[in-house]
């Protein structure tokens, strides 16, 4: 009967540690495989002028993983950006501005920023 607990435990974990490896738009890198966010992070490593600095983060909004985008990518003071896995803008109406709902900041895919965790 240990024997058998023993395997089942061994099991569980090599089955939860290759679940770990997130599948995020269908894809295992969406850095590198998704155009439109590789494009996003290019920007974000030459340049120069401060608009691209900070992070790239999975985001769950409505049961549903979304890639948030905490840079202001050229467009004044909007630090934050919203895309669908086709690289489409989420664009919140009110009341649903994105102070007003709860996106839950998960895995963080790319920064810039020295010491972010």
């Amino acid at each position: 009967m240990k024997k058998i607990f023993l395997i089942s435990i061994i099991g569980l974990l090599l089955f939860s540690c290759n679940k770990n490896e997130a599948h995020v738009c269908g894809v295992e890198d969406p850095i590198a495989q998704l155009d439109w966010l590789s494009e996003i992070v290019t920007k974000a490593e030459t340049d120069t002028t401060g608009n691209y600095k900070g992070s790239i983060y999975l985001g769950n909004y409505k049961d549903k993983t979304i890639i948030v985008c905490d840079m202001a990518m050229g467009s004044g003071a909007i630090m934050y950006h919203f895309f669908n896995c086709d690289g489409s803008n989420i664009i919140f109406v009110e009341p649903e501005s994105p102070l007003a709902v709860k996106i839950y900041k998960n895995e963080i895919l790319y920064t810039n920023l020295p010491n972010y965790k």
